[in-house]
């Protein structure tokens, strides 16, 4: 059980909570569990189950970071490419548009 509960948030003291270790001394508890060589190998062993289920890896989060990080905003506004107003935005690709949040024209003509 403390496995499983260890997934939920990577915390030890908390995970022996849940698992019903006494609270007070659980950040004692948690952190043993943790070093014995069975328990860490399964704990391993369920993280890897739990990213090939859900298709994530510490790469792919990275990389999506990196998606944003270095995303240039002005390749995502027509004003900026100086296309007329109404036209489509082509060239946005939507693995591109993970940042971004709709912009509305309010009659001032300012936006928001």
């Amino acid at each position: 059980m403390f496995c499983r509960e260890y997934l939920v948030d990577l915390n030890a003291t908390q995970a022996a909570i849940r698992a019903g270790y006494r609270a007070k001394n659980a950040d004692v508890t948690g952190p043993k569990m943790l070093g014995k060589v069975g328990i860490a190998e399964f704990i391993q062993q369920l993280m890897t189950q739990r990213a090939e289920k859900v298709g994530v890896t510490a790469q792919s989060v990275i990389e999506e970071i990196a998606k944003m990080a270095f995303a240039n905003m002005a390749d995502y506004t027509r004003r900026a490419r100086g296309l007329p107003k109404n036209s489509e935005n082509r060239g946005t690709r939507p693995e591109h548009c993970i940042c971004m949040e709709p912009i509305t024209a309010i009659q001032t003509g300012g936006y928001r």
